[in-house]
């Protein structure tokens, strides 16, 4: 499963900014939630979206933002 999805969960990670070497890390950490939730998933057409929602989760969990989203800037005041 890894081998087939691996487009669509790179491609999510690398269309929201992350750089291709953590990229390799967040897909590690993505397969192993496919691998612990594969009991979970009952509708094989799902698998796809569902590995792209879990990479996105995943860049936000690690605290990398994708590269358009703005940073706050703090408050001089």
């Amino acid at each position: 499963l890894s081998d087939r999805y691996r487009r669509t969960v790179y491609g999510t990670l690398l269309h929201l900014g992350v750089r291709a070497d953590d990229a390799d890390d967040l897909f590690q950490a993505v397969c192993l939630k496919l691998y612990l939730h594969l009991a979970d998933l009952r509708d094989a057409r799902r698998v796809g979206p569902w590995l792209a929602a879990v990479a996105r989760q995943e860049v936000w969990r690690r605290g990398r933002r994708p590269a358009d989203t703005p940073v706050a800037e703090p408050d001089p005041g």
